[in-house]
């Protein structure tokens, strides 16, 4: 069982992992939150052999305009 909290939207969120090695000095320090796509969630969680058994939107990111935040519960059977 794994229970996590993610970003899955934030309206015209972008990532460009040349740019953000590029610039990683100036962010030492901060907290950093990057958006994984709901479907994208899905489509990982499948690939580790698990099923997600719940989804929820939350306020863990707080109620921001344009962002989206949900809670996962996902299973991995036990195989004998």
């Amino acid at each position: 069982m794994a229970l996590f909290q993610l970003l899955t939207y934030s309206q015209g969120y972008s990532f460009d992992a040349e740019e953000y090695l590029h610039t990683a000095h100036a962010r030492i320090g901060q907290v950093e939150m990057h958006a994984v796509p709901q479907r994208r969630v899905f489509e990982i969680v499948a690939q580790a052999g698990c099923r997600v058994l719940e989804v929820l939107d939350d306020a863990w990111t707080g109620y921001r305009c344009g962002e989206l935040s949900n809670t996962f519960l996902v299973h991995k059977p036990v195989l004998y």
